[in-house]
C-alpha cells in the first residue's frame, strides 16, 4: 500500500511538472507573439501622454501605461524562467548605487499600495554603498517581494522595504504584516513544484513561478535569501548581495563587467564651405526604410517618424533588398521575424555588398534571449530593440547612430589630411569595407590627382557602381559630395606640396588637378582663410623661428 501510494504521489509529482513544463513552453511561444500588439498599445499611449490633455484624460492614459508595465513585467518573468531552466540566463553586470536602485524600484508600488489601503515605507540606510549586479535581474527580484507583500497583506497593514550595510554585504528586507506561511511550510516555498494545498492557496493568483525565480536570480548573483514568517503576523524576506565583482571571476554567464554610462550627443562637426556645389539629389533629412510585416506597426512607426525624417516601407526583408538600391535608405528599421527574408538575412545582405555595406540596420524584436541579439550584433546589425519600445527612446537610438556616423565622417575625413592630423576613433568591425572603400578611393585620387578631368562618373565607374550610389555611399561616409570631396583632396594634396617643395603656387596648381591658377588661389583661401602665398610664407616664418 505504502508503495503504490508513494509511486502515485511520484506519478503526479512527475506529470504536474511536464504540464507545467507545457504550459512555460505554450506562455513563452505565445509571449514573443505579444510584443508586436503590446508596442502598437504603449506607442499611441506614450505620444498622448506627451501632449497637454485633460487631467482626467491623462489619469486614464497612466492607468493603462502603468498595466501595461504590470503586463510587460509578466511576460519577461515566463521568459526569465525559462532561460533559467534551459541554463540562457545571462547576467549583464554593471555598478550602481544599491539603496538608490531600490528605492527607486519601490516607489513605483506606491499607489499600488494606497489602492489596497496599505502603508509602504522605505527605509534606505545602505548610505553610498554600490553593487556589481545585473540592474535588470535586481529590479525583478525587488518587484516580485514587494508584489507579493502587496497581494497577501490585509488593509490597514504596513509593508517596509529596507535596505543596509551588514559586514561585507549589502541586505535587502521586504517585510509584510500579511497572512504568513505556517513553519513547517518554510522549506519549500522556493520550490515551484511543492505540492501543499495551503502553500498551493497563497500562489494560485499569481504565476506560481515569482519566488522560485526571485531565489534562481538571487543564486546567479551568489547571494543569500532566506524567510522569516509566523502565521498572522507576517513575513519577512532577506537577500544578502556581496560587494564588489571578485566572485564571478569564475562565472561564464557574465557578459560584461563595464559600467554603463549615457551616450553624450555631440555638436555636429563643422565644415567650411564656401561656394558649394550642390548635387540635384541633395536632400534636407535623413530616410528612413521601415521594414516590418505587420501592416499596422509599420504604418504606426511610418506616421511616428515622420515628422522628423523622409519614411520608406517594406513588409518584408526580400521586398526591402528590391527597394534598398534604388532608395539608398540612411538608416533601416526591420523586424527580425518576418516571412519570405528575415531581418538577419537582410542585415547579412546588407553588410556583404558593397553598395550597401555602409547603411546603419536596426534590428527590431520580440526575441530577448542573448544568443539572438549577439547573432544579430556580430552579423553587423548597429543596434537591437526588444518590443515593445517607447517611440521616444527608438528615435533616440535613430539620433544616436545618425551623431556615430557624424564622427565616422569625421574620421574618414581625417584620412584625406597630409598635415599629420588624424582623428581618433575606433571604427566598429562590421565597417570593414567602408575602410578598404576610402582607402581605395584615397589611392584612386592620388594616382589620379593630375587629370583636369576627373569626376564623380569616373570614380562611380572605378568602383562598378551606379553614379546614384556612389554619390549616396560617398555623402554617407564623409558628409561629403563627390564635387567638394575632390577638391577637399586636390585643396590637402597642395598643402602638401606648399609643405615640402618650392614649386610655384601656378604650378602647384596645376600638380594637383586645378588648371586656374586664380581659382585655386581663391578656394585655398576661402578653406585655410589665407592664399596659397601667404601660407608658404608663414611656414617659412615659422620654420626659421624653430631653428
Amino acid at each position: 500500500y505504502i508503495f503504490v501510494t508513494i509511486f502515485k504521489l511520484k506519478n503526479n509529482i512527475q506529470f504536474e511538472k511536464q504540464m507545467t513544463d507545457m504550459k512555460l513552453r505554450f506562455f513563452t511561444d505565445i509571449s514573443h507573439e505579444l510584443r508586436t500588439p503590446l508596442t502598437l498599445i504603449s506607442l499611441p499611449v506614450d505620444n498622448i501622454l506627451k501632449e497637454n490633455i485633460d487631467p482626467f484624460v491623462r489619469d486614464q492614459m497612466n492607468l493603462v501605461r502603468n498595466n501595461l508595465d504590470k503586463v510587460m513585467s509578466l511576460i519577461n518573468q515566463i521568459l526569465d524562467f525559462r532561460k533559467l531552466q534551459n541554463n540562457k540566463m545571462q547576467l549583464n553586470i554593471e555598478e550602481f548605487n544599491f539603496g538608490e536602485f531600490v528605492t527607486d524600484c519601490s516607489k513605483n508600488f506606491i499607489e499600488m499600495a494606497h489602492a489596497k489601503n496599505l502603508n509602504l515605507f522605505i527605509d534606505n540606510k545602505s548610505g553610498d554603498t554600490t553593487i556589481w549586479a545585473d540592474p535588470e535581474r535586481v529590479e525583478s527580484i525587488v518587484q516580485n517581494l514587494i508584489t507579493n507583500a502587496i497581494k497577501y497583506s490585509p488593509a490597514g497593514k504596513n509593508i517596509i522595504v529596507k535596505t543596509e550595510m551588514r559586514n561585507d554585504t549589502v541586505v535587502l528586507q521586504v517585510i509584510d504584516e500579511g497572512i504568513g506561511i505556517p513553519q513547517e511550510k518554510l522549506n519549500f516555498i522556493f520550490e515551484r513544484f511543492f505540492s501543499n494545498s495551503t502553500l498551493k492557496s497563497i500562489l494560485q493568483k499569481s504565476t506560481g513561478i515569482g519566488l522560485d525565480l526571485v531565489k534562481k536570480m538571487v543564486d546567479l548573483h551568489h547571494g543569500e535569501i532566506n524567510v522569516e514568517s509566523q502565521t498572522g503576523t507576517g513575513t519577512t524576506f532577506t537577500i544578502r548581495f556581496k560587494t564588489g565583482n571578485l566572485h564571478f571571476e569564475d562565472d561564464l554567464n557574465i557578459t560584461t563587467f563595464e559600467k554603463k554610462v549615457p551616450i553624450e550627443k555631440v555638436d555636429s562637426v563643422e565644415v567650411k564651405e564656401a561656394n558649394v556645389e550642390i548635387d540635384s539629389q541633395e536632400t534636407t533629412s535623413p530616410l528612413i526604410l521601415v521594414v516590418e510585416d505587420n501592416d499596422e506597426l509599420r504604418h504606426y512607426l511610418s506616421m511616428s517618424l515622420k515628422n522628423n525624417y523622409r519614411v520608406a516601407e517594406a513588409a518584408n526583408g526580400k521586398k526591402a533588398w528590391a527597394k534598398i538600391e534604388s532608395i539608398q535608405p540612411d538608416i533601416i528599421i526591420a523586424d527580425l521575424r518576418m516571412p519570405e527574408m528575415d531581418g538577419m538575412e537582410l542585415t547579412k545582405l546588407i553588410r556583404e555588398d558593397n553598395r550597401t555595406s555602409h547603411i546603419p540596420v536596426i534590428l527590431l524584436t520580440a526575441v530577448t534571449d542573448l544568443d539572438s541579439k549577439m547573432e544579430g550584433l556580430k552579423i553587423g546589425a548597429d543596434d537591437y530593440i526588444t518590443k515593445p519600445f517607447n517611440s521616444s527612446f527608438l528615435l533616440a537610438r535613430i539620433e544616436n547612430l545618425l551623431t556615430q556616423r557624424k564622427k565616422l565622417q569625421q574620421y574618414y575625413r581625417s584620412q584625406i589630411t597630409t598635415s599629420g592630423t588624424t582623428t581618433e576613433l575606433s571604427v566598429p568591425e562590421n565597417k570593414a569595407l567602408e575602410n578598404v572603400f576610402m582607402k581605395k578611393l584615397i589611392q584612386y585620387m592620388d594616382d589620379n590627382i593630375e587629370n583636369f578631368d576627373l569626376n564623380i562618373d569616373m570614380m562611380a565607374s572605378e568602383f562598378n557602381m551606379s553614379r546614384t550610389i556612389f554619390f549616396t555611399k560617398l555623402k554617407s561616409l564623409t558628409g561629403l559630395s563627390p564635387v567638394e570631396f575632390i577638391r577637399e583632396v586636390r585643396l590637402e594634396r597642395a598643402v602638401s606640396l606648399i609643405r615640402t617643395t618650392e614649386l610655384p603656387v601656378s604650378e602647384i596648381s596645376y600638380s594637383v588637378g586645378i588648371e586656374d591658377p586664380r581659382y585655386f588661389s581663391r578656394i585655398f583661401k576661402l578653406k585655410f582663410g589665407e592664399t596659397p602665398t601667404d601660407y608658404r610664407h608663414k611656414i617659412t616664418f615659422n620654420n626659421n623661428n624653430n631653428q
